[in-house]
């Protein structure tokens, strides 16, 4: 298997040189991608006891946080990286906005989304965005202004979590005729997404 064998030659490199800071971060990410947390915990574990100010390393940890459902320390980890403006870029803005939203902090979570949506490179984005804001004002009772915001992005919605956080949001102001005309006025792509049966 692929996995195997990048765990394999991720080892082998480690081998030769213990130090080598992206091995060790990639045999991490790895880990957490197939789902072995202890292992990836103990990979950023010593790589940080190499060098504890790097970056990368602190943002997968609060990834590998987000991931094992201790959000409050994804939260910390991603709030303390964004203190400098060195690591303030659209991932890690992202993701401290998903762990404030998990602990029930829309306004935190929309404080970050509108600082990443004024970066370079936001434009890419731009729908997960728009999703996470709204995701937010939802979260703020701020139903209506999430109507208004998901409404000018139905028609050219891609993924499938546009309509279903706009039903949503009128399922909150009690307009549930308005909920499920939204599937019909979705686009064919974003009305049978996965993302609208499970968002």
């Amino acid at each position: 298997r692929a996995p195997d064998r990048a765990r394999y030659w991720l080892i082998e490199a480690l081998k030769r040189d213990p130090l080598d800071l992206e091995a060790r971060l990639q045999l991490a990410r790895l880990d957490r991608d197939l789902g072995s947390f202890d292992a990836a915990r103990e990979d950023l574990k010593t790589l940080l006891a190499t060098n504890a100010a790097y970056a990368p390393a602190r943002r997968e940890l609060a990834l590998l946080a987000l991931d094992a459902g201790d959000a409050v320390a994804a939260r910390d980890e991603l709030d303390a990286l964004l203190a400098s403006d060195d690591n303030v870029d659209l991932d890690t803005l992202m993701n401290a906005a998903r762990a404030h939203l998990l602990l029930g902090d829309g306004q935190g979570a929309e404080e970050r989304v509108v600082r990443a949506q004024k970066l370079p490179g936001a434009a890419q984005s731009a729908e997960e965005l728009l999703d996470l804001r709204a995701r937010a004002l939802i979260a703020e009772h701020k139903a209506a202004d999430a109507v208004a915001m998901l409404r000018k992005t139905l028609p050219n919605a891609l993924r499938g979590e546009t309509p279903a956080l706009l039903m949503e949001a009128y399922l909150d102001l009690e307009q549930s005729e308005r909920a499920t005309e939204v599937v019909r006025l979705a686009p064919p792509r974003a009305r049978l997404g996965i993302d609208l049966l499970v968002a």
